[in-house]
């Protein structure tokens, strides 16, 4: 799952500005701390997309938007690593692209937890290099007969 994707969540007719973070239960919607002062520019984000206030759910938010929102500090794990430190180390073999792909099944796959950090094209994602290690010994183990 992706951390830090923030969102704009339709709620009772209201736009709430978000962050989605990982959760036991799924995800947790963190709430902008200027969610309020947002909620016309949220709204125009949704006329743009042809989305009604009336259609609950969550809703891509635009670069301008997330750039405004604030939010408490999201925690990274103190040995986060680069989405591309982990394709080396856990396909050093294959051509970069097969590694980039394999990772982001390892990831739909539920193997790696995604942090996303920044905006747009300023966007950068990591995982926990003591997850990738851990995948790594998996697949080097041989199974028991």
């Amino acid at each position: 799952m992706n951390i830090g994707t923030i969102v704009i969540h339709v709620t009772s007719g209201r736009p709430v500005v978000s962050r989605c973070e990982e959760a036991p239960t799924g995800i947790r919607l963190i709430p902008a701390a200027n969610a309020a002062a947002l909620a016309a520019q949220a709204t125009l984000a949704l006329d743009n997309q042809g989305v009604s206030l009336d259609e609950e759910g969550l809703y891509l938010s635009s670069d301008e938007l997330q750039a405004a929102a604030v939010f408490p500090p999201m925690e990274l794990p103190a040995d986060a690593i680069t989405y591309g430190a982990a394709r080396t180390i856990l396909y050093p073999d294959l051509i970069p692209n097969t590694g980039w792909q394999r990772v982001r099944r390892d990831v739909e796959a539920g193997k790696l937890r995604v942090w996303r950090v920044g905006i747009g094209q300023d966007r950068r994602q990591y995982v926990s290099r003591a997850d990738v290690m851990r995948l790594v010994e998996e697949r080097t183990v041989p199974a028991m007969v």
